[in-house]
């Protein structure tokens, strides 16, 4: 979220109508391998991707169904960034990864329903029409 509002002006100036517009939700995480167990911030030095996830033979993306495995298993620190909107856990020791849940969902979901992204007025519109 915190790059959404800069890529989206670019459009925005060139009045691109946001009805043409899509936001994208990815139930997978993007992990990297920790150069320091002790640092785990975002911004941290790494020395690479993260492990393979079992449905993912590429380094560095897990399912959010692996990632909910690895953090029961055995995550050391998940926490939730509210101006980002991601998750964040390490697991592992030495694995970091960030990612999307329920949370993290309605927050982007609520941006874009805000900024009438998807919609076909620029008036508000919902961009989901069932429950979760």
């Amino acid at each position: 979220m915190t790059e959404f509002d800069d890529a989206l002006s670019q459009l925005w100036m060139n009045d691109v109508d946001p009805a043409k517009v899509t936001l994208g939700l990815a139930y997978y995480g993007r992990s990297y391998t920790l150069e320091d167990e002790s640092c785990n911030d975002p911004g941290c030095a790494t020395s690479g991707f993260g492990a393979s996830g079992v449905c993912y033979d590429t380094p560095g993306y897990k399912t959010l169904d692996q990632i909910n495995d690895d953090i029961e298993r055995n995550a050391t620190l998940v926490y939730h960034d509210e101006v980002a909107a991601i998750n964040v856990a390490t697991y592992d020791s030495d694995q970091w990864i960030a990612y999307d849940d329920e949370k993290t969902f309605a927050q982007k979901v609520k941006y874009a329903n805000e900024h009438c992204i998807g919609g076909k007025t620029r008036q508000r519109r919902s961009v989901v029409d069932h429950e979760t």
